[in-house]
């Protein structure tokens, strides 16, 4: 997905972008501080700007790696393993429309029952998988409405030492902190988390949950199974199982593209014995 992406733009308009992002948390003032030390660049518009700002971090999550930000790991909890389930469900769904076609294709079934068969499993999966996504559990902090906070909010106080004062961390210790995290913001996060727990980012949605579980089994599912369907038969099955093995290869490797592969093989060689016998 990042390679479809425009290529990244610079550290300072990326921490920018994101303090306008997470505007009202700790996390303005964490990017703010973050893009104080980032070299200065020609203003300009990006298109890639665009798309976070409307899309958001955890969409784009590949394409900010890719971009090297300082001080993205904060978000690496979180995002991660979304991501890591997006590269399953690809696996997933790349295995399941070609294994079953081909188990159809041992049985000497006509190409036109291979593509029902695929255009079934793609939608059935698409709408089996968004359906099932839930909502992330919101810490009990979050959910607790009666609770009284006596600290100021982002907006009241003056940058992320303020907010680090205000948690109750001495004067020195929140000014070694920043400067940590200045120099440092690949690593310093990690101990401004326990002084400011509200710097944690929230899990991500459950809307952004759907659409990455559905776009990662279309990403697996539907290149081979439009393969499947427009292709003459003599080369529709070996060229979408290829393609389809291509694809997990680059999201799970070597072993993943592998297995699709072998899988294919099995379920094809199953069928043609299950037809003989």
């Amino acid at each position: 997905m990042a390679d479809l992406l425009p290529a990244p733009a610079t550290a300072r308009a990326l921490a920018l972008q994101l303090s306008d992002l997470e505007a009202g948390t700790p996390r303005q003032w964490y990017w703010l501080e973050i893009a104080a030390v980032q070299a200065q660049s020609p203003a300009r518009r990006h298109a890639g700007l665009w798309l976070l700002r409307h899309a958001g971090i955890a969409l784009l999550w590949p394409w900010l790696h890719r971009a090297g930000l300082p001080g993205l790991a904060l978000y690496e909890r979180s995002i991660a393993p979304l991501w890591q389930r997006h590269a399953q469900l690809l696996a997933d769904g790349a295995m399941l429309c070609t294994a079953l076609p081909a188990l159809l294709a041992g049985f000497a079934r006509l190409p036109a029952t291979q593509a029902f068969l695929a255009w079934l499993l793609m939608l059935g999966g698409l709408v089996w998988h968004v359906v099932r996504t839930k909502a992330p559990q919101r810490p009990a902090a979050d959910r607790d409405d009666t609770e009284t906070d006596e600290q100021p909010g982002p907006e009241d106080s003056v940058g992320l030492t303020g907010q680090l004062l205000a948690a109750g961390t001495s004067p020195g210790e929140a000014l070694a902190l920043i400067a940590a995290l200045r120099a440092r913001p690949d690593s310093a996060w990690a101990s401004l988390l326990p002084r400011l727990p509200a710097l944690a980012p929230p899990p991500p949605r459950a809307r952004t949950r759907r659409m990455l579980n559905g776009l990662g089994w279309l990403a697996g599912s539907l290149p081979g199974t439009l393969l499947i369907s427009w292709l003459p038969s003599p080369f529709a099955l070996p060229v979408a199982t290829t393609a389809c093995a291509l694809l997990t290869w680059r999201a799970k490797g070597p072993a993943g593209g592998a297995l699709i592969v072998l899988t294919a093989l099995l379920a094809y060689a199953c069928g043609r014995l299950g037809h003989v016998l």
